[in-house]
């Protein structure tokens, strides 16, 4: 019985230090190659937990033969375009008789150009038929983006969008995901205290579309008529997947956005954070025009009056913007809205943020 629980005794004490020695390679890890994980969340929109738990569990932090000899923190294969260096081994390539061969991956001089190389293949114009629904996501929905990468076939494992959530909760890598929203809110607060200015005219407007404003605490900009959505993704140093993502009324990014048109620049709310009950819908308005007036999500307003995915609204509607309400009605005449306030509408009124 002794012995026994000696026994027991060390290989729980080796499955402890097993798992401390783990966790140890994961931080040092991740405090290695969270900046660049970071800058390239920045640049494409990839969330930076994603890239960081892939890089660790497809590297085994670090440590395979892949990562150290060939730089190789991702998998990435050679491909028919790559005219790097090549590094073989044995991976889940057959040849016509069935039989396991070795496969060519790419060699990086460096770890840093594989998280880079990682960006790109998931941004190859030529592989958007496959990665890009992934850019629909938010660059904090770890979870979508995890089981997307499953769905594109970018690993054949079955568990490895659980192997990637597991990663990133376990190290709270989700916490750098927020770098975005952070950055932009902290620079937003310094230079709003010099730079604000007040707007009313739509002649005014026009002339501001290279100002950041904000609008139920929401960041916008005006579209000055000339431009396309590409064009003003460009201006705000964010990706047009993101813009398209976030202002539904724009379903084709290359044609001019009417003047005066709100661009978010961040995710609409869950909730109206106004003071109106309803919206009576006007001639040719449609369900997604709504939502981008009151800066709430299409499908809030679909859920709060209890209408079906794809279903519109027709003039005359009763939109409700706040939930508790009754199912959307039609009603003829006018809806009267709760009056905002003198305090609620200086508020809502745009102030410039910053400048490009």
């Amino acid at each position: 019985m002794n012995i026994k629980m000696t026994m027991l005794f060390c290989l729980t004490i080796s499955i402890l230090n097993a798992s401390n020695t783990a966790s140890e390679k994961a931080y040092s890890y991740i405090e290695k190659y969270k900046e660049i994980a970071v800058l390239e969340m920045k640049k494409s929109g990839i969330p930076a937990s994603i890239k960081l738990a892939q890089g660790m569990i497809e590297s085994s932090w670090g440590e395979s033969n892949l990562a150290k000899e060939a730089n190789n923190h991702f998998g990435i294969k050679c491909g028919g375009n790559w005219q790097g260096p090549t590094y073989f081994k044995v991976d889940d390539d057959f040849d016509t008789d069935g039989k396991n061969i070795e496969s060519c991956f790419r060699v990086y001089k460096d770890a840093s150009e594989s998280y880079v190389s990682h960006t790109d293949f998931l941004t190859d114009p030529n592989k958007k038929g496959r990665y890009g629904f992934l850019f629909n996501y938010s660059s904090t929905d770890y979870t979508s983006w995890a089981y997307g990468l499953k769905t594109a076939g970018y690993a054949t494992d079955p568990n490895y969008p659980k192997k990637l959530i597991q990663a990133i909760e376990k190290f709270n890598l989700s916490a750098f995901d927020q770098e975005l929203s952070i950055a932009a809110r902290e620079n937003s607060q310094i230079l709003s205290k010099n730079e604000v200015t007040k707007q009313s005219t739509k002649e005014d407007k026009a002339l501001v579309y290279n100002k950041i404003l904000k609008k139920y605490d929401l960041a916008f900009v005006y579209a000055n008529g000339k431009d396309n959505l590409i064009d003003i993704a460009k201006s705000v140093n964010i990706p047009v997947r993101n813009l398209l993502a976030i202002n539904e009324t724009i379903t084709l990014p290359q044609e001019t956005v009417p003047m005066n048109t709100i661009i978010y620049l961040e995710k609409k709310h869950r909730e109206y954070e106004g003071e109106e009950e309803a919206h009576l819908v006007k001639s040719g308005e449609t369900i997604e025009d709504i939502s981008q007036t009151y800066g709430m999500r299409a499908a809030t307003l679909r859920s709060i009056n209890k209408m079906k995915r794809n279903e519109q609204v027709n003039e005359g509607d009763i939109i409700y913007l706040k939930p508790g309400n009754k199912a959307r009605s039609v009603m003829p005449g006018k809806v009267e809205p709760k009056k905002s306030s003198k305090k609620k509408k200086e508020k809502e009124k745009s102030e410039y943020l910053f400048e490009f």
